[in-house]
């Protein structure tokens, strides 16, 4: 079963940020911030290290140039953002939801350090290609740890970034099988080096050193499948 590796991943996050939830309140202020601190000097670290792998530095400047402005006009952080908003509005009607924190702040992080970066790229194509779980496994280990301290922390919208991971990565692993055989590993390279910027621009705002819309520039992964085709 090629998905078995993306629901992994993704029941991790839905587990990780009930846990993080269920522990939140007896975490003090100031090691929340040290641990969202440790959190995006750790993601800036992972993002440098795995864009390094990129070969083909136009592909990588247009593939941001060209997603930034596809995701602009599709105004994927405004829609991301109202998302939140509407489920917090409305799970804030139930008890158990009342304390939601900041609900679409954890929602939007978690879905973007979940959706991006090398291992959700690599570990969605060998599901798809090789029926390899390896990477998604591993990676969901990984996001098990991310939903604890980043739900602890903000939110339990930190929960719901599980529905758009495993689309995401689910739609990633059905390109792959059905695409499969025309992926260059070069391709997968500069796809895993755009991702990984996209995780080094999101560590950048946990720090609050940038205010970038990272959620806009999505779509950038994706477009060195086309750009490798004619460069």
């Amino acid at each position: 079963m090629i998905f078995i590796g993306p629901l992994a991943d993704a029941l991790a996050v839905l587990v990780g940020g009930l846990a993080g939830t269920a522990i939140g309140d007896r975490i003090s202020d100031r090691l929340n911030n040290i641990m969202m601190q440790a959190l995006g000097l750790a993601s800036i670290f992972i993002g440098i290290s795995g864009a390094l792998v990129g070969e083909n530095i136009m592909v990588c400047i247009l593939s941001l140039v060209i997603g930034g402005i596809i995701g602009n006009l599709c105004d994927l952080d405004g829609r991301m953002n109202r998302l939140g908003d509407f489920m917090d509005r409305k799970l804030k009607k139930i008890s158990f939801f009342k304390k939601s924190g900041k609900f679409t702040e954890g929602f939007i992080l978690a879905t973007v350090m979940s959706c991006t970066g090398g291992m959700a790229i690599v570990g969605s194509i060998e599901s798809g290609i090789n029926l390899n779980h390896d990477i998604m496994f591993s990676k969901a280990v990984i996001d098990l740890c991310m939903g604890v301290i980043l739900a602890s922390t903000l939110s339990i919208g930190v929960i719901f970034a599980s529905v758009p991971l495993i689309l995401y990565q689910g739609t990633l692993t059905l390109i792959a099988a059905m695409i499969g055989e025309f992926l260059t590993q070069t391709t997968i390279n500069e796809m895993s080096c755009v991702g990984n910027i996209l995780i080094m621009a999101m560590g950048l705002n946990v720090i609050k050193a940038t205010d970038i819309k990272v959620a806009n520039l999505l779509p950038a992964p994706f477009l060195p499948i086309i750009l490798c085709l004619f460069m």
